[in-house]
C-alpha cells in the first residue's frame, strides 16, 4: 500500500472486498484503544493479558462481521495477513468449522503487553491517588488521555492517520441528510452508516460555509481552496432554516439556495469528496481514505479536477488514498498526473501540472483486479516507474463496441 493507490476491474472482481479488508485491519488499533479507556474508567475492572487479547479477538470478530455480514462465506483456507511495519502483523484465519481466529505476531504482541501493563499500573494507581493524571475527574483530562493513549498505539502500529471510507452512493447522503433525526442507520451497510456520521459531524463545521470556515481557520490556502470548489461544484454546501441547501447564483446572478435533494446527482455524489478532503486539508490532519467511484455521476472534466485535488490533498498532508473507479477518464488523468510526477522530480513540468497535484510515480500503485471462476489476479498497470499506465486496460471495452459498429456498417453497405 503506497501514498496514492487506486484498483480497477470490473463488477465482483473484489476491489470492495480488497478495500474493506485493508479497512478492516486498519481499524483493529481502535479495538486496543478501547480497551484501555475502559481499563482506566473502570475502577473495579481487573483484567489479565489473557483478557485483553481474548477481548481483542471478540470485537475483531464482530467489526468483521460488520463489514462483510454473516453470510460472508469463507473456506478453512483462508489466510489473510496485514503488516503493520516488520515483524508486526495481524493474520486472519479460518477454522474447519468456519470460525475466525485473529492472531497477533510475537512482536506486535510485547509491544501491547507492555503498553498494557503501564495502563493497569496507572488504573491501580488512580484509586490511591486522585491527583495521578490518569485519574478521570473531568471530560478535559479524558480527552487529554485518549489523545495520549491514540499516539502511543499509533506509534506501535506504525501508524498515526485516522481512517476514513468513502462508499459508492454518496447521493444517498444529499437525499437522507433531512431525515436523520428519524433515519435508522443499522439498516446501512457499515461503511455507509460510518460515512454518515463522518458527515454529519464535518457537515457543523461548513454550516456556514466553506468560504466562511477557511476565514475563520485564516487560511489563505483554504479561501483559495474553497473558492475553486465554488467553481466546480456551482455553488457551495450551507445550513439553513430550511435544511442543507447549495448556495448559488442564477443567471441574473442572484442568491439562490437549493436544496441538496433538488441538485444534480453528480454534484451530490462529490460534494462531500471535495469538502472532507477540504476540511482535513486546512487542519493538516494524516488520514487514510478509501474513496470508491469518485467518478460518478460526473462529466470528465471535473473527474479531472477531482484528480488533481486528491492528488494535491495527498502530498500536503503526507496522507494515503485508495481510489476504486471504472472510469477510463480517471485512469487518464491519473496517466497525466503521475507523469508529471516524474518529470516534476527533474523540475521540467511546473509550467504544466504544479508538483503539488503532480503524483510521485515511486509513491503510487496503479492495479487491474481479474476474477477467473473462483480465482482472482491482480495485475500491475505499470511495471515501473517510468511506464505510463496502460489506460486500454480498462477502455477495452470501447474497441469491442467498435468492431461490432465496423460490423454493422458491413452488413448495411452489402
Amino acid at each position: 500500500i503506497r501514498d496514492f493507490n487506486l484498483l480497477i476491474g470490473e463488477q465482483a472482481s473484489g476491489k470492495s472486498t480488497v478495500c474493506k479488508t485493508i479497512f478492516l485491519f486498519k481499524c483493529f488499533k481502535n479495538i486496543f484503544r478501547q480497551f484501555f479507556m475502559e481499563v482506566l474508567r473502570d475502577e473495579d475492572k481487573t483484567c489479565s493479558q489473557k483478557e485483553m487479547l481474548a477481548y481483542f479477538n471478540r470485537e475483531s470478530k464482530e467489526l468483521f462481521k460488520k463489514f462483510f455480514g454473516l453470510s460472508f462465506e469463507l473456506d478453512s483456507n483462508t489466510k489473510v495477513s496485514y503488516r503493520y511495519s516488520e515483524g508486526k502483523t495481524i493474520t486472519m484465519t479460518v477454522s474447519q468449522g468456519g470460525y475466525l481466529d485473529f492472531q497477533l505476531s510475537n512482536k506486535l504482541k510485547n509491544d501491547i503487553s507492555r503498553m498494557f501493563k503501564i495502563i493497569r499500573q496507572e488504573a491501580n494507581k488512580k484509586t490511591e491517588n486522585k491527583k495521578n493524571p490518569f485519574y478521570f475527574f473531568d471530560q478535559t483530562l479524558n480527552e487529554m488521555i485518549y489523545e495520549w493513549l491514540s499516539k502511543e498505539i499509533n506509534l506501535i502500529f506504525n501508524d498515526e492517520s485516522k481512517v476514513y471510507y468513502m462508499p459508492a452512493g454518496r447521493n444517498m447522503f444529499a437525499l437522507l441528510q433531512s431525515q436523520l433525526a428519524s433515519l435508522r442507520l443499522e439498516m446501512l451497510d457499515y461503511t455507509n452508516e460510518m460515512f454518515f456520521h463522518i458527515v454529519e459531524n464535518f457537515s457543523q463545521l461548513i454550516k456556514d460555509g466553506p468560504i466562511a470556515f477557511a476565514k475563520q481557520e485564516q487560511s489563505d490556502e483554504g479561501l483559495k481552496i474553497a473558492k475553486s470548489i465554488f467553481r466546480n461544484l456551482g455553488g457551495e454546501y450551507r445550513y439553513k432554516g430550511q435544511g442543507a441547501v447549495l448556495a448559488t447564483k442564477d443567471t441574473d446572478n442572484r442568491d439562490v439556495d437549493i436544496q441538496l435533494k433538488y441538485i444534480s446527482s453528480g454534484q451530490q455524489e462529490v460534494m462531500w469528496i471535495f469538502y472532507l478532503l477540504f476540511i482535513w486539508l486546512i487542519r493538516r490532519e494524516k488520514t487514510f481514505v478509501i474513496i470508491e467511484e469518485p467518478e460518478a455521476h460526473i462529466h470528465p472534466t471535473l473527474q479531472y479536477e477531482v484528480m488533481k485535488f486528491i492528488a494535491y490533498y495527498v502530498n500536503k498532508t503526507k496522507s494515503q488514498v485508495i481510489l476504486t473507479t471504472h472510469s477510463p477518464y480517471i485512469l487518464a488523468s491519473a496517466n497525466v498526473l503521475r507523469y508529471a510526477g516524474g518529470l516534476n522530480a527533474r523540475k521540467i513540468a511546473q509550467n504544466v501540472v504544479s508538483r503539488d497535484e503532480s503524483i510521485d510515480p515511486s509513491k503510487s500503485l496503479f492495479v487491474e483486479m481479474r476474477k477467473n471462476q473462483n480465482n482472482i489476479k491482480l495485475y500491475s498497470l505499470c511495471e515501473d516507474e517510468d511506464d505510463f499506465i496502460q489506460a486500454e486496460r480498462i477502455d477495452y471495452i470501447s474497441k469491442e463496441i467498435d468492431k461490432k459498429f465496423s460490423e454493422l456498417i458491413s452488413v448495411d453497405k452489402g
